[in-house]
């Protein structure tokens, strides 16, 4: 199994497929089902010109769509760009032309920005809507649900685990800009998150799926308590842990440093806020 987000998800998507996979609200879509769409999805963007590396946006509001969305990014080998909603037309042109994006996915009820900004992007090959009751105002669009019906599944690829994943930041200090990591690096950073949390993840990341084949054998799950519980159990018993301060008043106890693998420079920490922690000794 190749170590990048679309990869993961489609061995799990054929052990449980009958699973929940997504849940938003009353929508419930299953692993079956979140695989497929994804993978229709992932064709309608070939078809507009996408290909490994291309950069496509996500303005959308936390739904479904935008999981499934971003999954048939990854599964083209391309890279899902986040969006701010609340992003009027300027600061759209700046972050879509800055991150080299060539598809939109966005919600209906943001098409008047799309249309008051489409002419200034050239760049962009596909502009893609998702209905969500709103009257559209832009009429350049393919329409999500349409590619649902009349695409096939994509078939699967082999993927690079050194393609990027970027995350836009907010732009707070100044203009956002996109933060880079690979997949399979970023994978396993998360993977030894989810152990401190409680969760069974295998020392080494390629039994993943062997790992999850158990987990349906032997039909384990953990409670929302019990992860909390072993993830505050694991900070406290870790001996090599610092406290960083943050903006001079907010502590954070280290339980991991991440270090970039070419330099061997600390560019990140795994970290809980001490709140959290004097709350669950209060609790205690």
């Amino acid at each position: 199994m190749n170590l990048d987000f679309a990869s993961v998800w489609e061995t799990i998507a054929d052990i449980v497929p009958e699973n929940d996979a997504l849940i938003c609200g009353d929508e419930v879509v299953s692993w079956k089902d979140y695989d497929l769409n994804s993978s229709k999805i992932a064709t309608a963007l070939l078809n507009a010109g996408l290909s490994a590396n291309s950069k496509a946006g996500l303005y959308l509001n936390n739904s479904n769509e935008y999981l499934i969305a971003q999954n048939a990014i990854f599964k083209i080998g391309g890279v899902p760009i986040n969006v701010n909603y609340r992003y009027m037309a300027e600061e759209l042109i700046y972050l879509l032309d800055n991150s080299d994006s060539e598809a939109v996915f966005y919600h209906a009820c943001y098409s008047g920005r799309i249309k008051e900004i489409a002419n200034s992007l050239p760049n962009i090959k596909a502009w893609i809507e998702i209905p969500d009751g709103t009257k559209s105002e832009f009429h350049d669009s393919l329409v999500f649900t349409e590619l649902l019906d009349s695409c096939e599944p994509m078939e699967r690829i082999h993927r690079d685990p050194n393609t990027i994943y970027m995350l836009y930041t907010g732009g707070t200090t100044g203009m956002p800009k996109g933060v880079m990591y690979k997949q399979g690096e970023f994978l396993v950073f998360l993977f030894r998150t989810l152990k401190a949390m409680g969760y069974d993840v295998p020392e080494d990341i390629n039994n993943l799926e062997e790992q999850i084949h158990n987990f349906k054998k032997d039909n384990i799950y953990v409670s929302e308590e019990e992860k909390t519980l072993n993830y505050l159990k694991f900070l406290d018993n870790d001996l090599s842990t610092t406290t960083k301060k943050v903006n001079n008043s907010v502590s954070y106890k280290v339980i991991e440093n991440i270090v970039d693998p070419d330099t061997n420079e600390i560019i990140g920490y795994i970290a809980v806020s001490y709140t959290h922690l004097r709350a669950h000794e209060t609790d205690s």
